[in-house]
């Protein structure tokens, strides 16, 4: 059987669970480790070490990819939103220092007011992480022909 975005992408959402830690924190993380998988989480993390928003976009986006048209997933991608509350938004904002260099980009973009800046921020985080998990599917599908 010939394996498209959504299949690989279904097979990585297959293996991604939802836990919480004893202070009640939720997190997704992989149920097991799967070499190729693995890769393409690391590089949707970039320079980064592991990080659970990171984790968290990665499942948005294979969710996304799974219910994507075939052709359409770059469309589908950049559908993310953003979170919605502000408390959200400040909280993925203070979860790593080096994320204001998202609001730098946010405000380049002509974003105004203070929401606006956070919204975009992360909706560019979101893209950014979801573009890597897309092209590293296509690779995967690639080496795999």
């Amino acid at each position: 059987m010939k394996k498209t975005i959504r299949s690989v992408a279904q097979e990585m959402l297959d293996n991604m669970e939802y836990k919480k830690r004893t202070d009640g924190s939720a997190f997704y993380c992989t149920i097991k480790v799967v070499d190729w998988q693995r890769d393409i989480i690391h590089e949707a993390h970039g320079d980064k070490m592991p990080d659970d928003y990171t984790y968290e976009f990665i499942n948005d986006a294979l969710i996304t990819l799974t219910e994507a048209e075939e052709g359409n997933e770059d469309d589908a991608i950049y559908q993310i939103e953003p979170d919605v509350y502000t408390s959200d938004l400040t909280a993925w904002l203070h979860s790593r220092c080096d994320r204001v260099y998202y609001i730098e980009e946010a405000i380049q973009n002509g974003a105004t007011d203070g929401f606006q800046v956070l919204a975009m921020a992360q909706q560019v985080e979101k893209h950014e992480v979801a573009n890597e998990v897309l092209n590293g599917i296509r690779k995967y599908i690639e080496n795999e022909e």
